[in-house]
């Protein structure tokens, strides 16, 4: 361990401003790295499940929005049921 009663207050006052501003840089420096990754993680996120389900959702939309068509015009007999079936296994 240091010996600091011989060294004077101001020197150990240097001294400690020093250590302190070390640690503070040492934890700054951690939470920037912190930060990097998270965000990577979130990005990637976002990449693999949010856009994934958009896509999904748009097919889906899609898929049921022309299954109620085709099955509406056939209860309003604007078609008939065998015109509709090659529609609706299209649709699979």
């Amino acid at each position: 361990m240091l010996n600091l009663t011989n060294v004077s207050i101001k020197d150990q006052l240097r001294l400690m401003t020093v250590i302190l501003l070390g640690l503070m840089i040492a934890v700054g420096s951690y939470g920037i790295m912190q930060f990097r990754e998270a965000n990577v993680y979130i990005h990637s996120m976002y990449q693999d499940r949010v856009i994934a389900l958009k896509t999904l959702k748009m097919v889906s939309d899609v898929y049921n929005v022309d299954l109620v068509k085709t099955v509406s015009k056939v209860r309003n007999k604007r078609l008939s049921a065998s015109d509709a079936i090659p529609i609706l296994e299209e649709g699979k």
